[in-house]
């Protein structure tokens, strides 16, 4: 019975350290990369990482990329570049199928040039709605 409790309480241990490393993992607290490259120090470097990697990403169907020079910047707490992009695909296998907007999150690390984030947005999915309550918290209580 003791045995039995001790396998127990070391399962439920055991489960606790994955629950934390995994949101730990998933809030970008803690980032799990392997070296890929050299240290990049300029942000021309990091666009170029990112661009070669949208271009893999899109393929045939990358119509145009652009940088916003205004937004990306190196973040000198986290040791990283985070760059914008605005990004046209086309819609179909027909470059006269039209075109849509994307907007790509890039971060790379300067100490070893790796990604460690790329998000694609597609203009229009983001369309934060607010949310108004008369009466008490965000709970509704």
């Amino acid at each position: 019975m003791a045995s039995q409790i001790f396998a127990l309480i070391g399962v439920l241990i055991f489960l606790v350290i994955v629950s934390v490393v995994t949101m730990l993992i998933a809030t970008g607290t803690v980032e799990v990369s392997t070296p890929q490259g050299p240290p990049i120090s300029y942000v021309s470097d990091a666009e170029a990482v990112c661009g070669k990697r949208v271009r893999q990403d899109q393929g045939a169907a990358l119509s145009s990329m652009a940088v916003d020079d205004h937004s990306s910047y190196f973040d000198e707490k986290n040791n990283r570049f985070k760059l914008f992009y605005e990004v046209e695909v086309f819609n179909g296998s027909d470059k006269q199928s039209g075109v849509k907007r994307l907007f790509v999150n890039c971060v790379v690390a300067s100490s070893n040039s790796a990604i460690s984030r790329m998000e694609y947005l597609e203009e229009g999915e983001f369309k934060p709605k607010a949310i108004r309550r008369e009466h008490g918290n965000a709970f509704g209580f």
